[in-house]
């Protein structure tokens, strides 16, 4: 996991409790705002668990919370989570985004944070990964002759005790790149907690994959809960001397009418597409090559104003001579 790039400047947030945050708004008007708790290396600066999504996937309104400000050392998770909770609300209200489209993001010990957060002021998406402990980084206070014990110092018990309302009731999306032991006296209570308050809505287990899985998870759902234009694959294959090309997209927009997509055909080594189509409402093509070799397929993928492209794999055609 890379560092997060420092060319960013920290502000703090007005009130009893310092919050430190930074934010980076969309190029354009966007309805979302992600909220990302930062998670912090050995050294204390944020670590960049977004990968691809937070560099180039997506032009949202982002919002980057830094852990309590060391100096004040007594601060409660209950006090930390009241003074991001009105930062998030005023800064949300600035960029005129509605509350149900605020996205509360975490990995790690920051994912223990998102989580209780999420959860406690009832936002409705929560996304997390290998929630752990918050000893490190997030160093709670907590008063001395209240201390729990050793045995329950697990996850699942921070937000044990949290009522949550049936109205407004959050949804967790979860992912767990963690080994089994960490699975087995971790995370599976944490999973069973959060079935049993029914906020559970999807979980992806990518065992020992760790934080290198999470862009890739992060990526997918957050394409769906913000109703994005996506592609999960542009399939290739011959089917005698044609060359077929199909558009797979991911379930939220199968059903989705107003997509459309045009096929540019190319072959390996020349500049210009050898044969391009319109826009048309199929997800699928057809085109006969003349000649063998190697060729891929480039789709543009249309929905009102929004457009990607995505190519598919690169593909050999043999064509049968004639004599």
């Amino acid at each position: 996991m890379e560092k997060l790039a420092t060319s960013f400047e920290l502000k703090t947030a007005p009130g009893k409790i310092p919050v430190n945050y930074y934010i980076t708004q969309s190029s354009s008007v966007s309805e979302y705002l992600l909220v990302c708790f930062a998670e912090l290396n050995d050294a204390g600066e944020p670590l960049d668990y977004l990968g691809e999504v937070g560099k180039t996937s997506y032009d949202q309104n982002r919002l980057f919370v830094m852990p309590p400000v060391k100096e004040y050392s007594k601060i409660t998770r209950a006090q930390y989570e009241q003074a991001i909770s009105e930062l998030v609300e005023s800064i949300a209200g600035k960029l005129k985004v509605k509350r149900q489209n605020i996205l509360i993001i975490g990995y790690g010990e920051s994912a223990t944070v998102a989580l209780c957060f999420g959860m406690r002021f009832h936002y409705k998406h929560t996304l997390v990964g290998d929630p752990k402990m918050t000893k490190n980084h997030y160093p709670f206070y907590q008063n001395k002759v209240k201390m729990p014990l050793k045995g329950s110092q697990r996850i699942d018990k921070l937000f044990s005790q949290l009522y949550i309302e049936d109205y407004s009731r959050p949804q967790v999306y979860f992912y767990s790149g963690s080994s089994s032991i960490n699975y087995e006296e971790e995370i599976k209570y944490t999973l069973d907690a959060l079935k049993n308050k029914q906020v559970l809505r999807r979980v992806c287990r990518k065992r020992n994959l760790g934080v290198a899985g999470f862009p890739i998870f992060l990526e997918k759902e957050l394409h769906e809960r913000m109703n994005q234009l996506a592609c999960d694959e542009i399939i290739a294959w011959q089917y005698d001397n044609k060359v077929l090309a199909e558009c797979a997209l991911p379930e939220y927009l199968a059903e989705d009418t107003s997509i459309e997509f045009a096929y540019y055909f190319y072959k390996i080594g020349e500049k210009d597409a050898l044969h391009k189509t319109k826009y048309q409402t199929s997800p699928q093509y057809r085109y006969t090559a003349e000649d063998g070799g190697s060729y891929f397929v480039k789709v543009f993928i249309k929905r009102g104003e929004e457009i990607i492209t995505k190519n598919s794999e690169k593909i050999r055609i043999t064509v049968a001579e004639d004599f």
